[in-house]
């Protein structure tokens, strides 16, 4: 039932993900240069979490891309 709902208002859907992944974005951006613990262990710990990160914030945006690719734009062309 819930799928009729996310179809009706997908431009409010995808524009507040939209904003939540902008926003997590400049987040990381701000934070990039944030100091790292000076114990070698949690400092190994940092980096690979701020890695990861990233990884994950541009494999979401490469998805909502897609997604909204498919939402809005093949509709028209299709």
């Amino acid at each position: 039932p819930q799928i009729v709902w996310l179809s009706q208002y997908k431009a409010w859907v995808f524009a507040g993900s939209g904003l939540m992944i902008t926003l997590a974005a400049a987040f990381q951006y701000q934070s990039r240069n944030a100091p790292c613990p000076i114990n070698e262990r949690e400092a190994m710990a940092c980096m690979r979490a701020r890695r990861l990160s990233k990884v994950i914030l541009i494999f979401s945006a490469i998805v909502w891309a897609v997604g909204a690719f498919f939402a809005f734009v093949a509709p028209q062309i299709f």
